[in-house]
């Protein structure tokens, strides 16, 4: 099973930065909403939002580094995780 993060995405007749808000048991026209920032509550640029996505897996990469200069070991356990820092662990 894949994530649909990217899907989701879309710019609206604004060019605002939006999320689709999609259900799958509602076939009506998926909302958008605007993704707004927390400092200014304006909407994201793509590219301003994509950046901050990278450096939270960037940090996850460095987080590895560390784990691994202590001797411990971090385990993905979560089920369609877009992180490929860590090892994966699942039930089967």
């Amino acid at each position: 099973m894949t994530t649909l993060f990217f899907d989701s995405l879309c710019i609206n007749d604004k060019n605002q930065l939006c999320n689709r808000d999609i259900h799958f048991y509602n076939n009506d026209t998926a909302a958008l909403k605007p993704i707004l920032r927390n400092d200014n509550n304006e909407p994201w640029k793509i590219s301003e939002y994509l950046k901050g996505i990278s450096l939270m897996f960037e940090g996850h990469d460095l987080l590895l580094e560390y784990s691994q200069y202590l001797g411990s070991n971090i385990l993905n356990c979560t089920e369609n995780s877009m992180i490929d820092s860590y090892k994966r662990y699942t039930n089967n």
